[in-house]
């Protein structure tokens, strides 16, 4: 009975291409004039490791070139040769060139014979031997008996782990998800007379939820990853867009074991690449340019990640130039982006280069000036139910703020009810719940109402009349909820509050496209539907952010008037 290789085959893609991140990380992290000898050690293991698995699966020509490779970096390991920058550039290409024939089997596509062939003779002679001499001596190319168990004396051992494909933990999570509700369904139960005195099911239903709890916190667990996955990816481009564009450039990633849902590690890598480069070409100066403003030539990129408040939040800042608002200004005139008579503030202004069609660059060139980007960037973030935000200082650089759900598929809410329809508002969006004073909630001239809690003004709407549901007679003293999105608050208006439960998170952009304030729905224990708040939506819908903008005008006009007196 012969061996079907052809199983094992997405298994080598995968690991082979975390031998090949695994080689450009400790490369670009070398110092070339002092390598470290367990670094060098390292670096020849992931070269071993991908001629040893290509030579098992009978990938031949991955092994062949990997052979050439490992052959060099074995005269490095015991200090025949040096591995110092030029030599590091050649290594470097050899990994793309692995890449590059690794992708070329999982596409069945034909390889770049001339690319490898060019990136092996460089190789080659780093070792002192040319390519005539290389095939003189079969022995560099291949070898007679091959160890392929992927390791060498002193590799420390890997983590026991499985390899399971992502169709199937998709499936776990929405079993766990549908045993979620059905345990919701039966937690009702509890509320029924004739079952109240009947202690063994009550027992049997905590012992239910309980267990219920853990297998969905171990499940989701599953789908959690740490965001190095990502970061790993921004060391190379950033060293290669930075001698392309002569500007010197450190780049710092902080927060790489932050964990996310493996949709979002999956989604967020190709917008953050776009911030990255273009930090580099439009952020950053080049050192003349930075130096003559006072600055070190050497200018930083800053890639950072953390939990907030329930929330993902990822940073890619720079200490560059900022944004000309200026010009950004002038180019959305240009293309009648904005209205003739539109005076936009500054935080306006740089909400501009979300626009479809918007680029400041003057010249086309192969990193910018297309007119496509950030509004991509931008949409894609959204998909992922995020936002985007950009701060930036005039002369000191521009930060891009990402926010994200922690996960896709589950949340902690509370349920309320609203002009007769159910609603669930995030748990980690609420501050607090209150009873407004009868007659406080007071209307601002061509705005949403606000609200006096504890001296400052609150926004506040009610939901029901913002949906155009049908509106609650105001018989009682209002019940308020109060929330908060990146560091804006709004005072929510319901006519009930529910329980506090976990829910699960269905799209509905499917059939009924983007709603906004609403960011997905959710089905209950008996078997209703529904409506998940966006908080920041909401937040936005209600024009939250210009009452604010409203009530400090107020406020200082108020000051004046008082400095006059």
């Amino acid at each position: 009975m012969s061996l079907d290789l052809q199983q094992f085959h997405s298994i080598f893609f995968e690991e082979s291409r975390e031998h090949l991140t695994e080689l450009e990380r400790l490369l670009l992290g070398m110092d070339p004039s002092a390598p470290d000898p367990e670094t060098i050690n390292a670096v020849f293991r992931a070269a071993h490791s991908l001629k040893g698995e290509s030579a098992a699966i009978g990938f031949n020509e991955i092994s062949r070139f990997s052979h050439t490779l490992e052959s060099y970096l074995d005269l490095v390991r015991q200090g025949e040769r040096l591995l110092d920058a030029d030599a590091t550039d050649r290594v470097l290409e050899a990994v793309d060139c692995i890449r590059m024939l690794v992708d070329s089997r999982e596409s069945g596509n034909p390889p770049d014979d001339a690319f490898v062939a060019r990136v092996e003779a460089a190789i080659l002679e780093l070792q002192g031997l040319s390519p005539a001499a290389g095939d003189d001596a079969p022995a560099q190319f291949a070898a007679g008996p091959t160890d392929t168990s992927g390791t060498v004396p002193g590799e420390a051992p890997r983590d026991a782990s499985i390899r399971v494909a992502t169709g199937k933990i998709d499936s776990l999570v929405d079993l766990v998800s549908e045993l979620v509700i059905t345990q919701g369904m039966l937690a009702r139960l509890r509320e029924r007379e004739a079952l109240q005195d009947d202690e063994d099911l009550r027992a049997g239903l905590d012992m239910l939820e309980r267990n219920t709890r853990e297998i969905q916190d171990c499940v989701m667990g599953i789908r959690m990853f740490p965001l190095h996955l990502v970061f790993q990816r921004f060391p190379r481009p950033v060293r290669d867009l930075a001698r392309q564009l002569g500007k010197q450039v450190q780049l710092v990633t902080e927060g790489g074991a932050t964990e996310c849902d493996k949709a979002v590690i999956e989604k967020i890598g190709d917008p953050m690449m776009h911030l990255v480069r273009n930090a580099l070409d439009h952020g950053l100066e080049p050192p003349g340019e930075r130096v003559a403003a006072g600055k070190p030539a050497t200018g930083t990129l800053r890639i950072q990640a953390a939990h907030r408040s329930g929330q993902l939040v990822i940073d890619v800042e720079d200490d560059g130039r900022g944004l000309d608002t200026q010009a950004i200004l002038a180019r959305a005139r240009e293309k009648r982006l904005l209205e003739p008579e539109a005076r936009p503030d500054e935080e306006e202004i740089h909400e501009l280069i979300f626009l479809p069609d918007f680029s400041s660059a003057t010249e086309v060139s192969e990193l910018s000036g297309r007119g496509v980007g950030m509004d991509v960037v931008k949409r894609n973030i959204e998909e992922l139910h995020g936002h985007l935000e950009v701060r930036s200082t005039p002369g000191h650089g521009c930060r891009f703020r990402i926010r994200l759900p922690l996960t896709m598929a589950i949340l902690d809410g509370q349920l309320l009810d609203s002009g007769g329809v159910t609603f669930v508002l995030p748990m980690v969006a609420i501050l607090e719940s209150l009873q407004a004073s009868t007659g406080t909630i007071r209307k601002l001239a061509g705005a949403c109402d606000v609200y006096q809690l504890r001296g400052d003004f609150l926004p506040v709407v009610n939901l029901a009349e913002l949906f155009g549901l049908r509106k609650k007679l105001a018989d009682t003293a209002p019940l308020m909820v109060v929330v908060e999105a990146d560091g804006e608050r709004l005072g929510v208006v319901v006519d009930q509050l529910g329980a506090q439960q976990q829910v699960v998170i269905k799209s509905i952009e499917e059939n009924y496209g983007v709603v906004p304030g609403i960011s997905g729905a959710t089905i209950l224990g008996d078997g209703s539907v529904a409506l998940i708040i966006d908080v920041r939506g909401l937040i936005q819908l209600a024009g939250a952010t210009e009452i604010r903008r409203q009530l400090a005008a107020l406020d200082a006009a108020a000051e004046q008037d008082k400095q006059r007196r």
